[in-house]
């Protein structure tokens, strides 16, 4: 038992060990589609950028939020295209 005066300290999924029902790919993928275009432009925006700048503050991230809002399917195509996964035309 943690001490009464301490916080515990949250630590994040070690690779190889299981990260809840999330781990599973058929889980996640039915979770993905119960969310809204734009919150699903987003996030995939959100972690294109993370990745390609990993040090982007918050607020140098903001803009992604405001693009998904204005326009989810250009938003989509743009992390596609930065994530290397836009289909050839």
């Amino acid at each position: 038992m943690a001490h009464p005066g301490r916080r515990r300290r949250l630590t994040r999924p070690r690779p190889g060990r299981d990260c809840g029902h999330f781990a599973d790919p058929d889980a996640r993928e039915a979770a993905a589609g119960l969310l809204p275009q734009p919150v699903l432009a987003h996030a995939a925006l959100l972690s294109a950028l993370t990745r390609l700048v990993p040090t982007a503050t918050p607020g140098e991230l903001a803009v992604a939020a405001r693009l998904a809002a204005a326009d989810p399917e250009a938003t989509a195509s743009l992390a596609a295209l930065l994530t290397g996964t836009h289909p050839a035309r």
